[in-house]
Protein backbone atom coordinates (compact mmCIF):
# COMPACT_ATOMS: atom_id res chain seq x y z
CA UNK A 1 0.00 0.00 0.00
CA UNK A 2 2.75 2.12 0.85
CA UNK A 3 4.59 1.61 -2.62
CA UNK A 4 1.24 2.38 -4.29
CA UNK A 5 0.93 6.02 -2.61
CA UNK A 6 4.88 6.53 -3.14
CA UNK A 7 4.00 5.56 -6.66
CA UNK A 8 1.05 8.20 -6.69
CA UNK A 9 2.65 10.77 -5.65
CA UNK A 10 5.44 10.49 -7.78
CA UNK A 11 3.19 10.47 -10.62
CA UNK A 12 1.61 13.87 -9.45
CA UNK A 13 4.94 15.21 -8.99
CA UNK A 14 5.53 14.12 -13.25
CA UNK A 15 2.44 15.68 -14.23
CA UNK A 16 3.00 18.75 -12.80
CA UNK A 17 6.60 18.96 -13.49
CA UNK A 18 5.36 17.59 -17.26
CA UNK A 19 2.34 20.95 -17.29
CA UNK A 20 5.00 22.88 -16.35
CA UNK A 21 7.18 22.47 -18.89
CA UNK A 22 4.36 22.23 -21.79
CA UNK A 23 3.02 26.14 -20.35
CA UNK A 24 6.64 27.52 -20.69
CA UNK A 25 6.58 25.81 -24.24
CA UNK A 26 3.40 27.62 -25.11
CA UNK A 27 4.77 31.09 -23.68
CA UNK A 28 8.11 30.61 -25.54
CA UNK A 29 5.82 29.98 -28.48
CA UNK A 30 4.12 32.80 -28.35
CA UNK A 31 6.90 35.14 -27.35
CA UNK A 32 8.52 33.56 -30.48
CA UNK A 33 5.79 34.04 -33.29
CA UNK A 34 5.18 37.46 -31.85
CA UNK A 35 8.76 38.12 -32.32
CA UNK A 36 8.84 37.15 -36.00
CA UNK A 37 5.25 38.86 -36.29
CA UNK A 38 6.58 42.32 -35.64
CA UNK A 39 10.01 41.61 -37.56
CA UNK A 40 8.42 40.69 -40.55
CA UNK A 41 6.00 43.87 -39.78
CA UNK A 42 9.06 46.06 -39.35
CA UNK A 43 11.00 44.05 -42.49
CA UNK A 44 8.04 44.35 -45.22
CA UNK A 45 7.40 48.43 -43.91
CA UNK A 46 11.08 49.20 -44.49
CA UNK A 47 11.16 47.74 -47.65
CA UNK A 48 8.05 48.67 -49.22
CA UNK A 49 9.20 52.47 -47.73
CA UNK A 50 12.59 52.46 -49.09
CA UNK A 51 11.80 51.43 -52.40
CA UNK A 52 8.89 53.64 -52.97
CA UNK A 53 10.84 56.61 -51.95
CA UNK A 54 13.09 55.59 -54.31
CA UNK A 55 11.02 55.45 -57.13
CA UNK A 56 9.42 58.78 -55.76
CA UNK A 57 11.20 60.99 -53.44
CA UNK A 58 9.33 63.69 -53.92
CA UNK A 59 6.04 61.68 -52.10
CA UNK A 60 6.03 60.16 -48.77
CA UNK A 61 5.10 56.64 -49.26
CA UNK A 62 1.90 55.65 -48.47
CA UNK A 63 1.02 51.67 -47.54
CA UNK A 64 -2.45 51.05 -48.23
CA UNK A 65 -3.43 53.87 -47.04
CA UNK A 66 -1.18 54.57 -43.88
CA UNK A 67 1.99 56.38 -43.81
CA UNK A 68 4.49 55.26 -40.96
CA UNK A 69 7.09 57.37 -39.77
CA UNK A 70 9.59 57.76 -36.94
CA UNK A 71 9.19 59.95 -34.74
CA UNK A 72 12.32 62.12 -33.75
CA UNK A 73 11.60 64.93 -31.59
CA UNK A 74 10.21 65.58 -28.38
CA UNK A 75 7.51 68.23 -29.59
CA UNK A 76 4.56 66.29 -29.23
CA UNK A 77 5.66 64.62 -26.01
CA UNK A 78 4.38 63.46 -23.56
CA UNK A 79 1.45 61.79 -25.88
CA UNK A 80 4.08 61.47 -28.36
CA UNK A 81 7.70 60.64 -27.69
CA UNK A 82 11.13 60.12 -29.86
CA UNK A 83 11.10 56.57 -30.93
CA UNK A 84 7.41 55.66 -31.54
CA UNK A 85 6.07 54.88 -34.72
CA UNK A 86 3.13 57.39 -35.93
CA UNK A 87 0.72 55.80 -38.44
CA UNK A 88 -0.88 58.31 -40.34
CA UNK A 89 -3.88 57.66 -42.19
CA UNK A 90 -4.57 59.36 -46.04
CA UNK A 91 -6.88 62.18 -46.05
CA UNK A 92 -9.90 61.71 -47.97
CA UNK A 93 -12.21 64.39 -46.59
CA UNK A 94 -10.36 67.66 -45.64
CA UNK A 95 -13.99 68.43 -44.00
CA UNK A 96 -12.69 66.23 -41.21
CA UNK A 97 -9.88 67.83 -39.45
CA UNK A 98 -11.15 70.16 -37.08
CA UNK A 99 -9.82 72.30 -34.06
CA UNK A 100 -7.13 69.70 -31.97
CA UNK A 101 -6.83 67.07 -34.54
CA UNK A 102 -2.90 65.63 -35.19
CA UNK A 103 -2.24 65.68 -38.79
CA UNK A 104 1.56 65.03 -40.31
CA UNK A 105 2.63 67.44 -42.46
CA UNK A 106 5.39 68.77 -45.12
CA UNK A 107 7.54 71.18 -44.29
CA UNK A 108 8.19 74.06 -46.78
CA UNK A 109 12.21 72.78 -46.04
CA UNK A 110 10.68 68.85 -46.97
CA UNK A 111 10.92 67.58 -43.02
CA UNK A 112 8.09 65.90 -41.97
CA UNK A 113 6.37 66.90 -39.23
CA UNK A 114 3.34 65.82 -36.78
CA UNK A 115 1.88 68.46 -34.56
CA UNK A 116 -1.65 69.44 -33.17
CA UNK A 117 -3.96 71.96 -35.29
CA UNK A 118 -5.24 75.14 -33.01
CA UNK A 119 -6.91 77.19 -36.07
CA UNK A 120 -8.15 77.05 -39.18
CA UNK A 121 -8.19 80.20 -41.66
CA UNK A 122 -10.17 80.49 -44.62
CA UNK A 123 -8.39 83.21 -46.83
CA UNK A 124 -10.43 83.51 -49.88
CA UNK A 125 -11.35 80.44 -50.45
CA UNK A 126 -8.07 78.75 -49.09
CA UNK A 127 -7.89 76.61 -46.18
CA UNK A 128 -5.06 77.00 -43.73
CA UNK A 129 -3.78 75.66 -40.60
CA UNK A 130 -2.15 76.93 -37.68
CA UNK A 131 -0.46 74.10 -36.03
CA UNK A 132 1.71 73.42 -32.48
CA UNK A 133 4.05 70.69 -30.93
CA UNK A 134 1.75 69.68 -27.65
CA UNK A 135 5.28 70.61 -25.49
CA UNK A 136 6.12 73.55 -27.24
CA UNK A 137 5.68 77.09 -25.92
CA UNK A 138 4.46 78.89 -29.00
CA UNK A 139 2.53 77.73 -32.51
CA UNK A 140 4.39 76.99 -35.23
CA UNK A 141 5.17 80.36 -37.71
CA UNK A 142 4.55 78.40 -40.47
CA UNK A 143 0.75 78.13 -42.26
CA UNK A 144 -0.35 74.77 -44.06
CA UNK A 145 -1.91 74.77 -47.31
CA UNK A 146 -3.94 71.27 -47.69
CA UNK A 147 -1.61 70.09 -50.13
CA UNK A 148 0.88 70.28 -47.65
CA UNK A 149 -0.91 68.19 -45.39
CA UNK A 150 -0.03 64.25 -45.35
CA UNK A 151 -2.07 62.17 -43.13
CA UNK A 152 -4.51 62.28 -40.47
CA UNK A 153 -2.52 60.85 -36.70
CA UNK A 154 -4.09 57.28 -36.40
CA UNK A 155 -1.79 55.73 -33.77
CA UNK A 156 1.14 54.97 -33.03
CA UNK A 157 3.42 52.12 -31.83
CA UNK A 158 5.87 52.60 -28.79
CA UNK A 159 9.75 52.74 -29.41
CA UNK A 160 9.43 50.65 -32.50
CA UNK A 161 10.03 53.82 -34.52
CA UNK A 162 13.84 53.01 -33.50
CA UNK A 163 13.80 49.65 -34.49
CA UNK A 164 12.44 50.74 -38.05
CA UNK A 165 15.10 53.06 -38.26
CA UNK A 166 17.59 50.38 -37.22
CA UNK A 167 16.22 47.89 -40.02
CA UNK A 168 16.57 50.68 -42.68
CA UNK A 169 20.32 50.10 -42.07
CA UNK A 170 22.69 47.44 -43.59
CA UNK A 171 23.57 46.51 -40.07
CA UNK A 172 19.45 46.27 -39.13
CA UNK A 173 19.05 44.15 -41.54
CA UNK A 174 22.02 41.67 -40.65
CA UNK A 175 20.52 41.50 -37.09
CA UNK A 176 17.22 40.80 -38.25
CA UNK A 177 17.87 37.91 -41.27
CA UNK A 178 20.54 36.77 -37.96
CA UNK A 179 17.52 36.96 -35.85
CA UNK A 180 14.86 34.92 -38.32
CA UNK A 181 17.66 32.33 -38.56
CA UNK A 182 18.33 31.73 -35.09
CA UNK A 183 14.58 31.25 -34.62
CA UNK A 184 13.96 28.59 -37.13
CA UNK A 185 17.66 26.95 -37.26
CA UNK A 186 18.14 26.91 -33.30
CA UNK A 187 15.65 24.81 -32.08
CA UNK A 188 16.91 22.30 -34.78
CA UNK A 189 20.54 22.65 -34.16
CA UNK A 190 19.88 21.97 -30.35
CA UNK A 191 17.73 18.87 -30.79
CA UNK A 192 20.60 17.40 -33.04
CA UNK A 193 23.28 18.55 -29.72
CA UNK A 194 20.93 16.30 -27.63
CA UNK A 195 20.70 13.09 -30.09
CA UNK A 196 24.29 13.71 -30.10
CA UNK A 197 25.57 13.79 -26.67
CA UNK A 198 22.39 11.15 -26.05
CA UNK A 199 24.18 8.96 -28.82
CA UNK A 200 27.81 9.52 -27.17
CA UNK A 201 25.98 8.26 -23.51
CA UNK A 202 24.72 4.84 -24.82
CA UNK A 203 28.10 4.53 -26.98
CA UNK A 204 30.18 4.88 -24.07
CA UNK A 205 27.81 2.85 -21.71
Amino acid sequence: MENVQITRIERRRLNKKQDKWKFLKIIKNIITTSICIILTFITLTSVTIMFKMATNPDKVPSILGYKVMTVLTGSMSPNIIPGDLVISKDVKDFTSIKNGTIITYMSKDKTLITHRITEIQDKSGIKMYKTKGDANPVEDVEMILQDQIQGIYYTKIPYLGSVATFAKTSTGITVIISIFILIIVGPEFKTYINNSVKQKRLRNN
